[in-house]
């Protein structure tokens, strides 16, 4: 049931980078969810990214109050291998 969402908006992008252009061009226009944020990262990083990711992660997170969101955000992000910021 939560798959058929999903599945239906990645259907929409022939690519990697298409998703990912359209990711950046929201995050431009500040549109950009932070969950779709840590996405970004994550695909960025199975791109073989993993600078700009980390990049990513930095500029968006770095020194956020610690929430429910974040903490979640930074194991996710670590289990992937992308160094998290500090968070306050």
């Amino acid at each position: 049931m939560l798959l058929e969402p999903g599945e239906q908006y990645f259907k929409r992008f022939s690519s990697r980078q298409e998703l990912l252009m359209q990711w950046k061009q929201e995050r431009l226009q500040e549109r950009l969810s932070e969950r779709k944020k840590l996405s970004m990262a994550i695909v960025l990083a199975y791109s073989g990214d993993k600078k700009q990711a980390n990049e990513l992660l930095d500029a968006e997170f770095s020194n956020q109050y610690k929430t429910a969101f974040l903490e979640y955000a930074q194991n996710v992000a670590t289990s992937v291998g992308l160094n998290f910021p500090t968070m306050k």
